[in-house]
C-alpha cells in the first residue's frame, strides 16, 4: 500500500473517532423540548400575552405588573390567555427543554407537534442539561 495512502486514511479514522467521542462527551443531542412555556401575570395568576413575559426565559416587570414563564410538561393541558393558569413549573427539569411563548391562544395539550408549531408561531428554545431531575405537574 502507498505510505501517503495509509496515511491519509489513518488520519481520516482519527478525525472520525475524535468526533464521535467528542459527541458522546457532550451528551449528544440537546434535550428534547418537551414542556410549553405561557407567560402568566403573578398577581392574578391568569395567563397573558407571551410578549409582557422576559425573552430570556426569567421573570420581568411590566407597565406595573409581574409576569413570568409557566412550563407544562408533555401530555398536560395549558390555558387560553386570559384564563387562570394552575399547575406548572417554573423551571425546566434537568436533561429537558422547554419552548417560551408561541402556544395556541385559546389554550391546549402539551405535545411534540404543539412545541414545534409554538416554535414556528416566535417561542424559543431553552434546554436544562444534565440527567437528573424529574419532569413534575
Amino acid at each position: 500500500m502507498n505510505p501517503r495512502r495509509r496515511s491519509t486514511m489513518v488520519v481520516a479514522t482519527g478525525t472520525a473517532l475524535f468526533a464521535t467521542a467528542a459527541l458522546a462527551a457532550c451528551g449528544g443531542s440537546e434535550p428534547e423540548k418537551d414542556h410549553q412555556g405561557v407567560c402568566v401575570d403573578q398577581t392574578t395568576q391568569k395567563r397573558v400575552d407571551d410578549d409582557k413575559c422576559d425573552d430570556e426565559g426569567g421573570s420581568s416587570y411590566h407597565g406595573g405588573g409581574f409576569y413570568a414563564w409557566r412550563l407544562f410538561p408533555r401530555g398536560s393541558a395549558f390555558p387560553a390567555i386570559g384564563k387562570s393558569v394552575t399547575g406548572g413549573i417554573s423551571s425546566i427539569p434537568s436533561g429537558h427543554g422547554a419552548v417560551y411563548g408561541g402556544g395556541d391562544a385559546a389554550g391546549g395539550t402539551v405535545t411534540k407537534q404543539s412545541t414545534t408549531t409554538a416554535m414556528e408561531r416566535g417561542g424559543f428554545g431553552k434546554t436544562s442539561r444534565g440527567s437528573s431531575g424529574s419532569v413534575g405537574g
